[in-house]
């Protein structure tokens, strides 16, 4: 009986080593995963198939205002903005249709309300049947961009109003760089660059073209602004007066 005991005792230790031994991969993992994450600022996560955290890193916290428990009880879907959760889904079921890594990009909201664009990277391990995602926070950079265009539209409605178009002459390239407004006052499709600066000069005369690159030149040599008032002549015979000027930009040459 004694000999009985000692192994039922042999078999339990060995047991709650073996559990022991679990225990303390699953701690090393967990470990080793706030080790490598801790330090960026990017938001780092381990998913499972049906959409719920396994990890995350401390970003997800602290840039989103979740508790840890509150992230992983609910399925990442819920925290994602609602027009992008479509192609949040289809980007979660391509990597399930076999591509080994997709790149794409999505706005998650904050427990305040806050929108962040974040620019994900997502690999699947189809044997563990886990998804590793990397997440750039571009939330800064889609908000300059929105007021870039914002200011763009602003600038292309005011010269749509005063019927004002504005451009660029590169004097090395001979690249020319129109807004939108300018377009519509020489009745060209917008956005058309190919050979731009000779159709510019296909609507004046021969006497015209030379008075314009004169014009040019003396500002050139002068480094001071220029005026012209000129026609413009279109195809159906029509004719449109057109005051232009030019100012020179100089380099650090003074060029």
């Amino acid at each position: 009986k004694l000999h009985e005991a000692r192994e039922s005792l042999e078999e339990k230790i060995k047991k709650q080593e073996h559990k022991i031994s679990l225990l303390q991969k699953k701690i090393d993992s967990i470990t080793n995963f706030e080790f490598f994450t801790r330090e960026t600022s990017d938001f780092i996560c381990v998913s499972d198939l049906n959409n719920y955290f396994k990890e995350f890193n401390l970003v997800f916290i602290k840039k989103l205002g979740y508790t840890k428990r509150e992230l992983l009880l609910n399925s990442f879907i819920k925290y994602i903005y609602p027009e992008d959760i479509p192609k949040t889904k289809q980007a979660h079921q391509d990597l399930l249709s076999g591509k080994t890594s997709i790149i794409f990009e999505n706005r998650i909201l904050s427990k305040k309300g806050e929108v962040l664009s974040v620019q994900w990277t997502s690999i699947i391990n189809p044997s563990k049947n886990l998804v590793y995602s990397i997440g750039r926070d571009i939330t800064e950079i889609r908000n300059i961009q929105e007021q870039l265009i914002a200011s763009e539209n602003l600038l292309n409605d005011a010269q749509k109003i005063a019927k004002i178009g504005s451009w660029e002459f590169n004097l090395n390239t001979h690249e020319l760089i129109w807004s939108k407004e300018l377009y519509h006052i020489f009745e060209m499709p917008n956005g058309t660059n190919e050979n731009l600066y000779e159709r510019y000069l296909a609507h004046f005369t021969e006497e015209e073209k030379e008075i314009i690159n004169n014009k040019i030149s003396e500002s050139v040599r002068t480094k001071l602004p220029y005026e012209i008032t000129h026609k413009l002549r279109f195809p159906d015979n029509r004719y449109k007066w057109i005051y232009g000027t030019g100012i020179p930009l100089l380099n650090e040459n003074d060029e």
